[in-house]
């Protein structure tokens, strides 16, 4: 198609772009069409080959994705490529009036946007991840490294799985429920290339470990690596555990820890580590085997999932787990996501083009992506007919 939504942080560009009249954001004739029709720019070249993506060029130079075998991008770096342009228009049913605008990302860990540290994906895994576990009066932390002879082993999704599942059992061990994500990298600047794979988990309602029980836990990783590996390697192991006494949590030897300890552990494990600074500078056969590895093969599909809660932390399990513990109402934040957070009535959900969306500064953002439209908010979009009649667009 002859517009495509652009990608936000390169280049500034905010708004879908006209091939021939080259204009961002205003082209009437497409702009119309496209909210009645959903067709494109009165404008538009009929070939393929002459389509032209204003990212194209930005995103050559560092993921290079293939192209497929009809000349155009595969469906994930469309993904990436559209990242930030579509909403969702949430509208209650009743008479109300109120209205919401939900901005969807890709959430890919290569993406420019969604790979950066405190990007709304990222802050929208922290409030979640915080939802359940604000409750909790002791968790533990435990990294499992995989060894750096053998860390390419680990870009076969099997093995990886493999890994993902013997952490979580080890887990099982410490604590009743938590969560785990898998790193790929590291944060030291003059190793920030070399591959790290890395398991960290977050335990809930574990004891502190002593150093028998470490060990044991140590034995059990060896031989998992061991069914992975095919031989013995050196297990490297990192432990933490935490407590909270009042509104003061204290570390496995009664220091006093700086601020809210869970909260930054909880956002430092759900980062993303790829990021697409990194990606554009791996190595070509690196690259190609994390993006097959994050997104899947032609022939299976499967790809690695990043993050997993298990436990009673799981997605089945983690209400009824904190209603038994705080009683009726623990809950009561998270809210119902059918419903309007402000009069609790049911809501309608429409998939919405970016042109159609009030410019942020005119809206409330009420958690990361969400939009709330104020009163004195200027809609767009919604007099497309008058204006085309006229020949000017205000867009």
């Amino acid at each position: 198609m002859q517009l495509v939504a652009s990608l936000i942080g390169i280049d500034g560009v905010g708004r879908s772009m006209c091939l021939d009249c080259v204009k961002y954001g205003s082209c009437c004739s497409y702009e119309w069409n496209r909210v009645q029709d959903r067709v494109d720019c009165v404008f538009r070249l009929k070939k393929v080959e002459d389509i032209y993506y204003p990212e194209q060029q930005a995103l050559n130079g560092g993921v290079d994705f293939k192209e497929d075998e009809e000349g155009g991008f595969n469906e994930f770096s469309m993904a990436v490529m559209s990242c930030g342009s579509r909403w969702i228009n949430a509208e209650c049913k009743g008479n109300s009036g109120h209205r919401y605008f939900l901005e969807l990302h890709c959430g890919k860990e290569y993406c420019p946007e969604c790979g950066l540290k405190d990007s709304k994906v990222h802050k929208k895994r922290v409030k979640k991840g915080m939802l359940r576990l604000n409750h909790i009066e002791r968790f533990s932390t435990l990294t499992i490294t995989v060894p750096k002879e053998f860390a390419e082993i680990f870009l076969e999704r099997s093995k990886l799985d493999s890994f993902y599942k013997s952490g979580i059992r080890v887990a099982k061990e410490i604590g009743e429920g938590g969560f785990a994500r898998i790193h790929f990298f590291g944060d030291k600047r003059e190793t920030w290339l070399e591959l790290h794979p890395h398991l960290n988990l977050l335990i809930v309602d574990g004891g502190y470990l002593e150093y028998e029980k470490l060990e044991d836990i140590k034995r059990s990783v060896g031989r998992s690596f061991r069914a992975i590996i095919g031989q013995d390697v050196p297990v490297n192991l990192h432990y933490q555990f935490y407590r909270k006494e009042g509104d003061v949590w204290l570390d496995s030897k009664g220091n006093k820890c700086k601020g809210n300890i869970l909260r930054h552990k909880v956002k430092y494990i759900t980062r993303a580590t790829v990021g697409y600074e990194r990606i554009k500078e791996l190595e070509y056969g690196l690259k190609e085997s994390l993006i097959e590895l994050l997104e899947g093969d032609k022939e299976s599909h499967k790809r690695i999932i990043l993050m997993r809660w298990w436990g009673n932390m799981s997605n089945n399990k983690y209400k009824k787990t904190i209603t038994e513990k705080l009683g009726a109402g623990a809950l009561d934040g998270e809210g119902d996501g059918m419903l309007c957070p402000c009069c609790n009535s049911e809501m309608g959900f429409k998939l919405v083009d970016s042109f159609l969306v009030p410019p942020k500064d005119q809206m409330e953002e009420v958690s990361p992506g969400v939009y709330r439209v104020r009163k004195d908010t200027k809609m767009v979009g919604e007099d497309f007919k008058s204006v085309i009649k006229k020949g000017v667009c205000n867009v």
